[in-house]
């Protein structure tokens, strides 16, 4: 260990299993958030070939009240908009009628790689108010 480059403890970091050194936590804490957001951005602009949730309306109500830095996970309440009238790349209808999906997701990352997602959410009615805050 040189003067030169000193360690993350040095400096008052810690290296996460991601690989990646946050000081404070803050930096690593907002990159997790960003890539559980690329997965939500996947879904928001797919035709349906590359994400198979294209039968999603709208992503609304997005928050992040867990993130556990050291582990690598975020966990995201969101709320899905499934109209009920989208078509799949194979020719089926998901969802006979229109809803809105209360979800919470948990996201893996390692080494700045999403590698999980745990998802479990119940269908309400279409539009329906999240319970928080935009």
């Amino acid at each position: 260990m040189s003067r030169a480059d000193p360690s993350a403890a040095e400096r008052g970091g810690v290296v996460d299993e991601m690989g990646a050194e946050a000081i404070q936590g803050v930096r690593l804490r907002a990159r997790l958030i960003e890539i559980a957001n690329l997965y939500f951005d996947g879904i928001e602009h797919s035709d349906g070939a590359r994400v198979p949730d294209a039968h999603i309306e709208a992503l609304r109500a997005r928050r992040f009240p867990v993130v556990d830095e050291a582990r690598g996970l975020a966990v995201c309440h969101v709320m899905f908009d499934h109209p009920g009238d989208r078509e799949r790349a194979d020719g089926t209808y998901p969802f006979r009628s229109p809803n809105s999906m209360l979800a919470f997701e948990v996201f893996k990352v390692r080494r700045g790689v999403l590698e999980e997602v745990w998802a479990i959410g119940t269908a309400l009615p279409y539009g329906i108010d999240s319970g928080w805050s935009p």
